[in-house]
């Protein structure tokens, strides 16, 4: 079959087949619609885990782009992308993300009275995402709307998603919250919705995941004071954002302040926690079925993460946990069914000397139960894992991360340290390898971690949703005694 345009290509599944046609076609200096074009090429780089790729493309999108509403939505994409890339610096991503804020000099802002409105009723709080929906960011934010404190706050949901069940769960959680859906409107009439309700702090729960929608209407001010910091692992880059709300094992301050646009808003717990929306899909026989080992004694490690977060480096150090380790294997479980994805990965791992002990699969229903079948999981660096890590400790299953060199790196060491398993973390590759082959050789020790960690997650500050909000509403407490927007 000849393919003759882009569509072609992806309705066929040949994503290398799109970006040779889509490179051509950026080869006529003629040809219009650039910024189209980039933002295709951008999309094939995510769907093979070619973030350089995805990045470089996203951002000559926004360069090429004469829409701002777009543009803002290509550059965000290409912050997003930036993350994934193993050779930047904190201080890199900090320049590259501060670089959005000159989109929006010159915006204009609602204007907020000096004297405080919230100072003889309830606090008004705004949750502002797009994520209250079927996304992995929905099992953080019922604490938000379910577990605040009635008697001292009134709190808004506003939605930049279109409802699914997940989002009828969050409502029934949130039915004491006032819930706007803003998403099929431009961001100053979302500002203006949020200005007419009269919110005292509005509260970002997405930054730049989800094209930065978010980011978009909190750059009008609509509230006098705004905070981010949760569904996004670094700074926003953007003025009119005051606070970034953070942990003591996230943020290193005062000497990280630096490295955010915002003023970090250290709370005394977790910057997270996991409340699962629908537990029910975690009931499943949990009994190991060993479907990824071969032989009795085997130990079997697991990657249940976005390919994206794949990187070479960390293949290579995957690669040498199974060099020492007797029957070891591992299992990399993506969180999409693309096949693109799993065949880029494929392509890497056959460099690996332990290749043929590595198995590749897509996103399947039950990818819950699949960690029945693993007994170390593996996380991922510099992107870290969030979801992920909470799915694994709540079903029973050790998580061997690094601690990284910023806030968005060391996401998965606070969860681990605030639900009790600092023991996990590595400071750096070589202690992670040696983590990883050490937990694998003392049976005992491991059969004991699958019993203990559920039930010591599930206490944990990381569920402690009561915990959380009295520590969270604490530092809204904090904030009303400033000067407004300071």
């Amino acid at each position: 079959m000849t393919f003759t345009t882009y569509d072609e290509f992806i309705r066929n599944n040949n994503i290398i087949g799109a970006i040779k046609y889509l490179q051509q076609v950026l080869k006529n200096s003629e040809v219009t619609g650039k910024a189209e074009i980039y933002e295709r090429l951008g999309y094939c780089g995510y769907l093979t885990c070619n973030m350089e790729l995805a990045a470089e493309s996203y951002l000559k999108a926004a360069q090429n782009d004469t829409n701002l509403r777009r543009q803002l939505g290509h550059f965000s994409n290409f912050l997003f992308c930036i993350h994934y890339l193993p050779g930047i610096s904190p201080t890199d991503l900090r320049d590259n993300i501060k670089y959005y804020n000159v989109f929006f000099q010159g915006t204009e802002n609602y204007s907020h009275s000096n004297e405080k409105a919230w100072k003889n009723r309830r606090l008004r709080i705004g949750y502002i995402s797009g994520d209250w929906c079927s996304h992995a960011m929905a099992d953080f934010l019922s604490p938000f709307i379910g577990t605040y404190n009635e008697d001292s706050f009134q709190v808004f949901a506003y939605m930049l998603n279109d409802k699914d069940t997940t989002t009828e769960a969050l409502m029934e959680i949130g039915n004491r919250v006032v819930w706007r859906d803003i998403h099929n409107i431009s961001p100053l009439e979302g500002a203006d919705v949020i200005y007419q309700d009269k919110i005292d702090i509005l509260v970002d729960l997405c930054g730049h995941s989800n094209g930065g929608e978010s980011l978009m209407i909190m750059a009008h001010k609509p509230a006098p004071v705004q905070a981010s910091g949760l569904g996004w692992i670094n700074t926003t880059g953007l003025g009119a954002i005051d606070y970034f709300i953070t942990d003591r094992v996230c943020c290193e301050v005062p000497k990280e302040a630096a490295l955010f646009s915002e003023v970090p808003l250290v709370i005394d717990g977790p910057q997270l926690c996991y409340a699962p929306v629908n537990k029910a899909r975690f009931d499943f026989i949990a009994a190991p079925k060993r479907r990824y080992s071969k032989r009795d004694g085997e130990i079997v490690y697991g990657v249940f993460s976005n390919f994206n977060k794949i990187t070479d480096e960390m293949l290579r150090a995957w690669d040498e946990i199974l060099s020492n380790v007797t029957h070891g294997r591992l299992v990399l479980k993506d969180t999409t069914a693309e096949a693109a994805r799993q065949e880029a990965i494929v392509n890497r791992i056959k460099k690996l000397s332990n290749w043929h002990h590595i198995i590749v699969e897509g996103a399947s229903k039950d990818y819950l139960a699949c960690y029945g079948d693993v007994d170390i999981v593996l996380d991922t660096y510099p992107y870290t894992g969030g979801a992920t890590v909470c799915e694994a400790l709540y079903l029973g299953r050790p998580v061997i991360a690094i601690k990284g060199d910023n806030h968005g790196r060391r996401l998965s060491s606070s969860i681990l340290e605030y639900s009790g398993f600092a023991d996990f973390i590595a400071v750096d590759k070589a202690e992670y390898i040696k983590k990883a082959v050490a937990m694998a050789t003392d049976k005992e020790y491991l059969k004991h971690l699958h019993q203990e960690i559920p039930n010591k997650f599930m206490q944990s500050p990381i569920m402690d949703q009561q915990g959380y909000m009295r520590k969270i509403e604490q530092k809204y407490q904090e904030i009303k005694k400033l000067p407004v927007g300071s």
